[in-house]
């Protein structure tokens, strides 16, 4: 399987569009939908990448107009064109489900890097998450699990500190492993909470404290106290 079908398969999980329960609205909910669609589509057709982005997403979903996913994908083009993070991001994922243009996972993927060099976040972590999943931390290419893990992402500093004890057991490789695991577990990740305490507990490791070992146990223990109250 080659990278360009893994980056379809993968990113296909993410591409959901959401379908609005069909209500019939009031003449006065009717008369403000118009007045806002009227006004976000004067706004797109000045030229609004804001307002385009908006209208492509009214399109996308049906949201006070009939649902046309080609009128969607012509909208969030005009906003990517104009470097509208959101509408590069948008655009990559018809691309990604070839939902109103043939799927292509090269665009796709040149669009989301797009989004994400301009740091909108919902790019990164796709980025980072079919890096993850695919084993793809090549040092020639953009590590997007560590941007999104700088931006604060837990899981991404989870991963980021898991690859860092695969691939030595150097005190600088140590290092990152630790700090990237603890700024995990402080955002509530008990597999990070349960690896420090294995930190702290494994000689291999160099970094033996009984105490912090302890802190984490304890911290790991109301953790799944909080998530699984039925298993206790």
């Amino acid at each position: 399987m080659n990278k360009r079908t893994l980056l379809i398969g993968f990113f296909s999980l993410f591409a959901v569009f959401v379908t609005n329960a069909n209500q019939q609205p009031s003449s006065r909910a009717e008369l403000t939908h118009e007045t806002t669609y009227d006004a976000i589509m004067n706004a797109a057709e000045a030229g609004s990448a804001h307002a385009q982005v908006k209208l492509g997403l009214m399109y996308e979903q049906g949201e006070h107009v009939e649902k046309s996913f080609d009128e969607a994908e012509m909208w969030f083009r005009l906003a990517a064109n104009q470097d509208h993070p959101q509408g590069e991001y948008n655009l990559a994922l018809f691309y990604i489900d070839g939902v109103s243009v043939q799927q292509d996972a090269s665009i796709a993927l040149y669009w989301l890097e797009r989004a994400a060099n301009r740091g909108y976040m919902p790019a990164i972590l796709h980025l980072a998450n079919y890096q993850q999943v695919n084993s793809l931390l090549d040092e020639d290419e953009p590590n997007w699990i560590r941007v999104a893990a700088e931006r604060g992402d837990p899981l991404s500093q989870l991963d980021l500190a898991k690859h860092h004890l695969k691939m030595s057991m150097s005190v600088t490789d140590i290092a990152q492993a630790e700090f990237w695991l603890t700024n995990a577990a402080e955002h509530g990740l008990l597999e990070a909470q349960l690896l420090l305490v294995e930190l702290y507990t494994l000689a291999k490791y160099q970094l033996v404290d009984e105490e912090k070992a302890n802190f984490w146990k304890h911290v790991a223990m109301h953790t799944e106290l909080e998530r699984y109250p039925e298993n206790n």
